[in-house]
């Protein structure tokens, strides 16, 4: 708020976001923040300054994109499942993997071992973003349809 003028007098406060115990509650919190977002961006994105345009404008094309390439991946997955009955998986593939594994196992090192295990097997992790993309393309879709958020406790 005072990024466009106005004060906001508070008193010293935490933020602390849950950690949603299910794939409904993280629907739910994530088309919430979604919306939020876009919203925001189609009320006050003009008249934010530069710095928050870019930030909040660049994470909005950064998720749309990242939609797309979803969307492609999967429309290539099928049409080579449908023309071509397989997938063949080349071996190089192994090299990019390892590096990511190797990375975001050192990443979550300091986390334990619970959080290492987790971060090598790399699927995961894969497929919590890929419900994360999918979450913003329904919230996306609600946008611009004009459907109204809903409050949803999570």
């Amino acid at each position: 708020i005072s990024t466009i003028g106005f004060d906001c007098l508070t008193a010293e406060v935490t933020a602390a976001t849950d950690v949603m115990e299910n794939v409904t509650a993280l629907k739910k919190q994530r088309e919430r923040w979604y919306g939020g977002a876009l919203v925001n961006l189609k009320s006050y994105g003009r008249s934010l300054p530069w710095h928050l345009k870019w930030v909040y404008w660049s994470q909005q094309v950064g998720l749309f994109f990242s939609l797309l390439t979803l969307m492609l991946l999967y429309s290539v997955w099928v049409f080579l499942l449908v023309n071509y009955n397989k997938i063949d998986i080349n071996w190089w593939w192994l090299l990019p993997l390892s590096i990511l594994a190797i990375e975001r196992t050192f990443t979550v090192w300091q986390l334990g071992w619970k959080a290492r295990l987790i971060a090598i097997t790399i699927i995961p992790e894969q497929v919590y973003i890929i419900l994360l993309v999918f979450f913003y393309g329904l919230g996306l879709a609600d946008f611009k349809i004009g459907k109204k958020g809903q409050w949803h406790q999570t």
